[in-house]
């Protein structure tokens, strides 16, 4: 899809969140720290820089991890909940 698209200057990409704050919550194991977890806002703070990223069709079809993204773009800041790094 991301080939098909991408002649119309679509960019398809998959974003991968890493854990959030309720995915975490709801699992009984206890091995997931909530410490590390990304909030929503985070993810949306993401997505927002890919759709204003002047070069974003050289991500199409790729695989894109939003804590990775975040190191890059001016998304991350120290009052949301951001992964560590």
């Amino acid at each position: 899809m991301a080939h098909e698209l991408r002649v119309y200057h679509v960019a398809v990409v998959s974003l991968y969140p890493g854990l959030s704050g309720p995915s975490v919550c709801s699992k009984p194991d206890g091995f997931h720290q909530l410490g590390n977890s990304e909030s929503p806002q985070f993810i949306g703070r993401a997505v927002t820089a890919l759709a204003a990223d002047s070069q974003v069709l050289e991500k199409t079809g790729q695989v894109l991890v939003a804590a990775e993204l975040a190191v890059n773009t001016a998304s991350r800041t120290s009052t949301q909940n951001n992964p560590s790094h």
